[in-house]
């Protein structure tokens, strides 16, 4: 996973209430902000189900297809292009 964070210019974060409470994928995101803070790395967190997202995520532009799926999709393709 390293090396893939480490190749990535854009990191896609899917957040599900599994996800958030996986100890692994706090390990993974812990990773994953590490090697943001070296280089400029696009993160964009997609919430795909209703959940609490942690605070240290609300900084970036959240795109929630929980709420609104078509409006999420809209904002996500925008973020990408």
């Amino acid at each position: 996973l390293k090396y893939v964070i480490e190749a990535s210019e854009t990191v896609l974060i899917v957040l599900s209430k599994n996800f958030l409470n996986s100890e692994w994928a706090k390990y993974e995101l812990t990773s994953l902000l590490n090697e943001f803070h070296k280089r400029k790395i696009t993160i964009l967190p997609i919430v795909v189900e209703k959940s609490s997202i942690p605070n240290y995520l609300l900084k970036y532009e959240i795109i929630n297809l929980s709420v609104n799926f078509e409006s999420g999709l809209d904002k996500f393709i925008k973020r990408l292009k």
